[in-house]
């Protein structure tokens, strides 16, 4: 059927193995792990974050987090909806295998955080997926990401300064 297997996400341990049956590599993207702890958001190159932050603050949106489950059945909606306009917008269909959709929120192991404002409005919401070392939880990684067409400019970096300051 001339497939062509390509291997994803693929460790160095594994690399000298593929290398020898004849596979190729490139590098596709690579992870940013922040050290939390030590985070200030001060600085020129922080004040994306900082002008997102203060008019989450002036508009009275606040950083829910909690599981899929939890969330109210209007929340669950309008996340729905943004995900869905989101994806309607794009050339190609959700892939599955970079970036998360709607069916990864569901595991209980998953944690949102949404943008909500005063009257319900969701403003955007990202997922978190759990990082196991030895089979523990060691760190989470950003994996869905989606911003309402009328949210507030800069709902993403607040989104991500929140879980920054959840995280740490």
């Amino acid at each position: 059927q001339s497939l062509t297997p390509c291997w994803y996400s693929v460790t160095d341990e594994h690399w000298p193995l593929l290398r020898a049956l004849g596979f190729n590599r490139v590098r596709v993207a690579e992870e940013t792990l922040l050290p939390l702890g030590n985070i200030e958001f001060k600085g020129k190159e922080w004040q994306g974050v900082r002008t997102a932050l203060n008019k989450a603050r002036k508009l009275s949106v606040e950083a829910q987090w909690c599981t899929y489950a939890e969330l109210t059945g209007p929340v669950r909606t309008q996340i729905h909806e943004i995900s869905e306009e989101w994806v309607s917008e794009k050339t190609l269909p959700e892939m599955g295998f970079t970036l998360g959709g709607i069916d990864e929120l569901k595991d209980e192991s998953v944690l949102l955080c949404v943008a909500l404002d005063s009257h319900g409005k969701v403003h955007g919401v990202t997922s978190w997926l759990p990082v196991f070392t030895k089979g523990q939880v060691t760190g989470r990684t950003l994996d869905f990401m989606r911003r309402s067409p009328d949210g507030f400019k800069g709902v993403m970096e607040f989104l991500i300064a929140s879980a920054v300051l959840h995280f740490d």
